[in-house]
């Protein structure tokens, strides 16, 4: 394994300059529908619509206004302040718009960020140097314990080495190891062994990248890619969208092409439910919807390989459940405000907004809401909450450990 990423990166917007003359402001990152192009009009503004516009009601927020401001400073005619920085830390980058537009419109605003903290650092978040430092000197986004890291796992054996291997990341290691636990209990209810690289196990960097400073995503990503390959597993999958994406996206263009395979779990769970390994044989009557986490059905992903079908299918396999989709879902649904541990952490407040009106969404269809990221299911829980919301909030894996009677 090289010990420096293959490919040089052009760092900032000089990466997407020439991109940014090419928008023809025709209004449809706004959302979708027939009012295009008339989305400025009162009244037709359509149902799919950017979060951070729906939320802040001004075009400033639109990636058109976005692709805007990127250029004014990339050629010169502008420096960032406060209130244009404002505008791409509130971003959730949840890639609604990037799955509308061809244009590259989430990684303007990455380029925007890493403008911002190398040229501009007074406009840079603290609390993005606070997870930075974090992740660069515990290798975790939390700050935590590095030892602490494999204790999710205790009392599972669960060994070094097998074909595949779970990587667990960093919220089901530290904040959610009963989810870690149950991807463990079902893969081996399928007749598979896992395996796991324990307290070896990096942050994928995922948060770095989106906050501006890909340097740290590089240094992850040759650690974990190296400690992968020497386990020999043919299969690493994940629990954690971000980091499935970083591996699955990011990984490829640091380190080249990966020597294994990578899937989100509730791609196997399809798989298995379907061919008989994973049995679901506990009756569960409830009305149950699906939150499809961003980086699953959005950011590249939505056009390479959409993860919105398996989740669904291993839910809707559950006896006694009825499924009912939310109207906002799959390529067009609405985010939890997290915003990949950015926008999330800068502007909790309007965090909190998008998880009340998600979890809310959910409230009205379902009793039950299930979704695959963890970072997602922290925000529903704390939205519904909020709102007093009778709705259960749970984890894929954790939900069909208890439909398989784990």
């Amino acid at each position: 394994m090289s010990t420096s990423p293959s490919v040089t990166r052009i760092s900032g917007l000089e990466r997407v300059k020439d991109q940014l003359t090419r928008c023809i402001a025709c209004t449809e990152c706004y959302g979708r529908g027939p009012h295009l192009p008339f989305a400025d009009g009162g009244g037709v503004v359509p149902n799919w619509i950017c979060p951070i516009l729906d939320q802040f009601k001004f075009i400033s927020y639109s990636g058109r206004s976005q692709q805007y401001m990127a250029r004014l400073v990339a050629y010169g005619h502008a420096e960032p302040d406060e209130s244009m920085a404002k505008v791409f830390y509130t971003c959730t980058t949840c890639g609604i718009c990037d799955s509308i537009c061809p244009r590259p419109l989430a990684d303007t605003v990455c380029a925007m960020r890493e403008e911002i903290r190398s040229n501009y650092a007074s406009l840079y978040p603290g609390a993005l140097m606070t997870r930075e430092s974090n992740i660069r000197d515990k290798k975790n986004f939390f700050g935590a314990s590095p030892e602490a890291r494999d204790r999710w796992s205790e009392g599972l054996d669960v060994p070094m080495k097998a074909d595949i291997l779970y990587f667990a990341g960093c919220y089901a290691s530290y904040r959610q190891p009963e989810a870690a636990r149950a991807v463990v209990k079902l893969i081996r209810a399928a007749g598979q062994e896992v395996a796991t690289v324990g307290a070896e196990e990096w942050c994928c960097g995922q948060p770095a990248a989106l906050a501006g400073n890909w340097q740290l995503i590089e240094e992850m990503s040759l650690h974990n890619v190296e400690k992968i390959k020497a386990s020999g597993a043919k299969r690493v999958v994940f629990s954690c969208p971000e980091c499935y994406r970083a591996f699955k996206v990011d990984y490829p263009n640091i380190v080249g092409e990966l020597p294994f395979e990578v899937a989100h779990v509730s791609e196997l769970y399809g798989e298995w439910i379907r061919a008989g390994k994973l049995k679901l044989t506990q009756e569960m009557q409830q009305t149950v919807t699906y939150h499809d986490p961003c980086f699953l059905v959005r950011q590249s992903l939505g056009r390479r390989q959409d993860v919105s079908e398996p989740p669904r299918s291993a839910i809707s396999a559950v006896p006694g459940v009825k499924f009912q989709d939310m109207d906002l879902n799959r390529r067009f649904a609405y985010c939890c405000g997290a915003g990949g541990g950015v926008s999330g952490d800068v502007y909790p407040e309007a965090a909190a907004w998008f998880a009340a009106k998600r979890s809310t969404q959910a409230a009205e269809v379902a009793t039950q809401l299930i979704t695959a990221c963890p970072r997602c299911y922290e925000q529903l829980s704390q939205g519904a909450r909020a709102e007093g919301l009778s709705l259960q909030v749970s984890d894929i894996s954790e939900f069909l450990a208890v439909a398989a009677g784990l």
